[in-house]
């Protein structure tokens, strides 16, 4: 029997509106991956700066997948079937991956067998490391700390602002345990996730585990998929070498877009507890949430109006933020903003996804 050829990755990249980062991306990810048999998905949501006839037009070797703006999980699902690989990565259309990056990547996965995914180290243009690139995952009390800014005052005000901390495995500090903002990050070590920005896993894995829960279009989906990782007996492993400059820039500089997107955060952050802790520790989520909510827009009515546009500008998006939260929290039943994803319809009745995993 002839065997067809497995290629050794496949990569799937979901686009919306990329047409000026589409082509670093890929340029990069098929001149560092010279010597390998690589097999490339992308994955266009609706994009109206015809990213999608670029990618046709210049990238013949890619597999164009056209359809509406559905979300990153909807987007990979759509991928996901077709890649053949013995490697399957996702990967963002916002990065640039640095030489040697994939190799390193797959090297570890072949050096560790019981590690099921690794990820890179996901780096800004001036080369200072992304938290999110690998940290915790959620529970109650740690999202209570991340909902009133603990973490980020603790890393001003003992830290100085500055990652001192090179723990392996990485620990939680005080009041840090899930950003982990004061891990250097300076070496390779198993974590409890990985940013799905850039995510690498065995084909044994995503035969195992599936398809990403596409019930919150954007934000925490990768964290649940790297939660069914691990539950599935499997390890993640945060990979210092390979190295990938992520820019996550948001595709609109609304305020008020910018607080949308933030309510959205939290309705995935609900949903992703809901589902993995328990309806006390959602509850908990969004009693936090509306006291948060409630103290920011005090802090807000009494601060003032401050002097000089960039300081106003941040009361704006502090103000933008606190009203989004505060009207999330006292949402019933729990919807995300509308952000114009086909998927609207599947976030909001929440409810009948959970009452259909009960009765499982």
């Amino acid at each position: 029997m002839i065997m067809a050829n497995i290629p050794d990755l496949s990569v799937a990249i979901v686009t919306y509106n990329s047409h000026a980062l589409i082509v670093a991306c890929l340029d990069a990810l098929f001149t560092t991956t010279g010597g390998l048999d690589i097999q490339v998905f992308v994955v266009d949501s609706g994009s109206t700066d015809k990213t999608a006839d670029l990618v046709a037009e210049r990238y013949r070797q890619v597999n164009l997948i056209r359809t509406n703006n559905i979300g990153f999980s909807a987007g990979n699902n759509l991928a996901l079937p077709h890649c053949t690989g013995a490697r399957i990565m996702l990967l963002n259309p916002d990065t640039v991956v640095h030489e040697g990056a994939i190799t390193a990547l797959m090297n570890y996965l072949d050096r560790n067998p019981g590690s099921g995914a690794v990820g890179a180290r996901l780096q800004w243009e001036n080369g200072q490391i992304q938290d999110h690139c690998a940290h915790n995952l959620p529970t109650a009390w740690n999202m209570l700390l991340w909902l009133f800014l603990l973490d980020q005052l603790e890393m001003r005000v003992r830290f100085h602002g500055r990652r001192t901390r090179s723990a392996i495995p990485p620990r939680a500090t005080l009041f840090d345990g899930f950003a982990l903002r004061s891990w250097t990050r300076d070496r390779s070590t198993e974590v409890r996730y990985l940013s799905g920005a850039s995510l690498m896993m065995r084909r044994e894995v995503f035969d195992q585990i599936g398809l990403l829960d596409a019930s919150s279009p954007l934000y925490l989906d990768d964290i649940d998929y790297c939660r069914r990782i691990q539950d599935g007996g499997w390890k993640l492993h945060y990979v210092s070498e390979a190295v990938i400059t992520h820019h996550w820039q948001q595709s609109s500089s609304s305020l008020r877009r910018e607080a949308d997107f933030y309510a959205l955060l939290c309705h995935s952050i609900w949903i992703y507890l809901r589902k993995h802790e328990g309806k006390t520790a959602a509850r908990i989520f969004c009693a936090g949430a509306f006291t948060a909510g409630l103290l920011r827009r005090i802090f807000c009515a009494i601060g003032g109006w401050p002097a000089g546009p960039a300081a106003r500008q941040s009361w704006q998006r502090w103000a933008e933020m606190s009203k989004a939260l505060l009207h999330w929290s006292l949402l019933s039943p729990k919807a995300p903003p509308p952000l114009n994803f086909v998927p609207q319809a599947v976030a909001p009745i929440a409810e009948d996804f959970f009452a259909t995993r009960r009765s499982l």
